[in-house]
This record gives C-alpha cells, structure tokens and sequence, in this order.
C-alpha cells in the first residue's frame, strides 16, 4: 500500500516564512498581551485539490500596527514576500489570486489593520 499524498501545512510554512521578511510578530492568533505590530496568518480553506500533486489552499493575513500608515507598509512588505513565495525553497507553486490589501481596522480593537487574502498552489508529497 501506497502511502497517501498529503499537502503540506502552508499556515506554518507561511508563518515561519514571513518572519523573515517582516519587522514585526508573525502569529496565528491576535496576542492580548499589547503587542500593537504583529501579522496574523489565518488558514481560510480554498479550493482544494485540483491535480493529485497540487492543492490550492485560502489564507488572509492580517496587517496591525500603531498607525494606519505603519499598518499599510507592513501589508505592503507583506504582499510582497507572499507573491516571492514561489521563487523559493518552500513547496508553493504560484500564487493565482489575492486581493489588494485593503483598510480594515480591527472591529473588536479599533487597531489599524490591513487585511489581504492569497490563494497558493502548493505541491502535495
């Protein structure tokens, strides 16, 4: 018996990826502890599995900072090293789709935030 093709974890590869790049906390949940620069990754389904090696996978990322213009810089930086993701060493094919990041203040904080959401193609081992 074979065994079975499973994607990778793209959220964590993303997460450790982004740190990288960024000058602020890579996360995957919000911190309560003050933290006002952080990036929030959030797995958000896609399409799936479209060929036996390629799975499409949905994330939207968070952008936070003290002020609307910092939070629009960091979801520029990024945008900037999601749309790299495929020129890498980590297993994503493409990146076919993705919104502008776009202003979007936290509704629980009021926090300055800029929200994008990618689709990534990934190669299943």
């Amino acid at each position: 018996m074979s065994t079975p093709i499973r994607p990778p974890d793209v959220e964590g590869i993303v997460l450790d990826y982004l740190k990288s790049f960024v000058d602020a906390s890579v996360v995957s949940k919000r911190p309560d502890d003050g933290t006002t620069s952080f990036v929030r990754v959030i797995g958000t389904g896609g399409p799936g599995r479209s060929q036996r090696i390629l799975q499409t996978v949905q994330l939207t990322i968070d952008s936070y900072a003290p002020t609307l213009g910092l939070a629009f810089d960091l979801a520029q930086d990024v945008d900037a090293a999601i749309h790299a993701l495929p020129s890498s060493n980590e297993p994503v094919n493409s990146v076919p789709w993705s919104t502008t990041p776009r202003n979007d203040p936290d509704p629980d904080t009021q926090s300055p935030r800029y929200t994008a959401t990618y689709q990534l193609v990934v190669i299943c081992h």
